[in-house]
């Protein structure tokens, strides 16, 4: 029965111990305001937008604001479900989608004619 017991404990402890770092690894991925390392990630716990298989990328960070762009590795019927997944708003020649929240305003940009992916990123806190 003692032994029963210091499983269970062991499993309950591992599990929020899992829970716990998965957690600081995502508030580090969230706060980090820099192209080298976690970028898409931070693009995508940011805005909410999936950013899916790139063919090349750029990115620019200064000042509390980062500009990058991807250049999308899709077919056209997965281009096509993308747009609608995602919720890309039709105006002119390109798909935008944007919001703010308290920490972050960004906007989106997707141009369907060489399927590239701009986020304009300004940190707020």
């Amino acid at each position: 029965m003692k032994t029963l017991l210091y499983i269970l404990a062991a499993i309950v402890f591992s599990i929020l111990l899992f829970m716990g770092g998965c957690r600081v690894l995502s508030k580090q991925i969230f706060n980090k305001q820099s192209c080298e390392s976690f970028n898409i990630d931070n693009i995508e716990l940011r805005t909410g937008i999936d950013i899916p298989k790139v063919k090349k990328s750029t990115c620019n960070c200064s000042d509390g604001k980062k500009n990058s762009t991807f250049e999308l590795d899709l077919t056209e019927e997965e281009f096509e479900n993308y747009v609608s997944r995602n919720k890309f708003v039709k105006t002119d020649s390109t798909l935008i989608k944007e919001n703010e929240t308290e920490h972050t305003k960004w906007m989106a940009i997707l141009n369907p004619d060489d399927k590239s992916l701009t986020f304009n990123i300004e940190y707020l806190k």
